[in-house]
């Protein structure tokens, strides 16, 4: 009886301490202190740190004066704790911190004359196409 009330009292505690995964994406560059956008959105200077919620490609552009732009899609996969129906009891049946870390390095290139004119209308058709999406 004893041993009975124990295991069912372990079992209850451990459901009772869900495990807990920390999601995090770092983007590095050299240089540094580049600006960094995630999915089209301001996320800091680099090298910087983001927690994120989901799986799947994301966009990552890098811009800092005197450099081209840098954009690349990114295709993040879950690990085997995040798969279904593994999911299930890592978040259940274990009280574990899982830890999930993408880290992606670039290098900047030196922005030549050339780039500069062409860089000058990629951004202005970039501007142009997020007016006509505003109205």
């Amino acid at each position: 009886m004893k041993r009975t009330t124990a295991l069912l009292t372990l079992i209850l505690a451990t459901l009772a301490l869900p495990a807990c995964v920390e999601r995090t994406l770092t983007i590095v560059t050299v240089p540094d202190a580049a600006d960094v956008y995630l999915d089209g959105r301001f996320a800091g200077k680099s090298p910087v740190t983001l927690p994120f919620s989901y799986y799947g490609t994301r966009e990552i552009v890098v811009r800092k004066p005197g450099y081209r732009v840098e954009r690349h899609l990114e295709t993040m996969t879950a690990p085997h704790f995040q798969q279904p129906p593994w999911d299930l009891y890592y978040e259940t049946l274990t009280s574990n911190l899982y830890v999930d870390a993408w880290t992606f390095p670039y290098v900047l290139t030196p922005q030549s004359e050339a780039d500069v004119s062409e860089e000058a209308v990629r951004q202005k058709m970039l501007e142009a196409k997020e007016l006509r999406e505003r109205s």
